[in-house]
């Protein structure tokens, strides 16, 4: 199987090296996720050079509201949006600084629980700004 091998080596990406950023807040709880360059290894890589967006899991707590979102004509619970708001601007200094904006690059956003919810308004507000998600 794929054992001994990280997900890096199996999706044949590596990040490149002090090209990563921790998104951090002023709250209580300050890792939002990281930000990293990464650029394909190997000729069987399907990755294009580019950044991932990783964000963790972190509007506990969350209000239940729906609520309009900035760049669709869609709802999102208030908390995700709020996750977002937090996230944002942290993200955008970031992409900025790994010299990744609107089509600059290819960003591969993901996430983990209600970070997988941020990840996604993040990943409609770059694209609506232009971007290659």
């Amino acid at each position: 199987g794929d054992h001994g091998t990280s997900a890096c080596d199996r999706a044949g990406i590596e990040v490149v090296p002090g090209q990563v950023r921790a998104l951090l807040s002023g709250g209580p709880d300050p890792l939002l996720g990281y930000v990293a360059r990464v650029r394909p290894i190997g000729n069987e890589s399907v990755v294009k050079p580019g950044v991932v967006v990783a964000l963790r899991d972190t509007a506990r707590g969350a209000r239940h509201a729906l609520v309009p979102t900035n760049h669709t004509s869609g709802k999102v619970r208030e908390g995700f949006r709020e996750a977002f708001e937090s996230v944002a601007p942290h993200l955008d200094a970031s992409l900025m600084e790994l010299a990744c904006e609107g089509s600059a690059c290819t960003v591969y956003v993901t996430g983990y629980g209600s970070g997988a919810a941020v990840a996604q308004l993040a990943a409609l507000g770059m694209a609506a700004g232009g971007g290659t998600i």
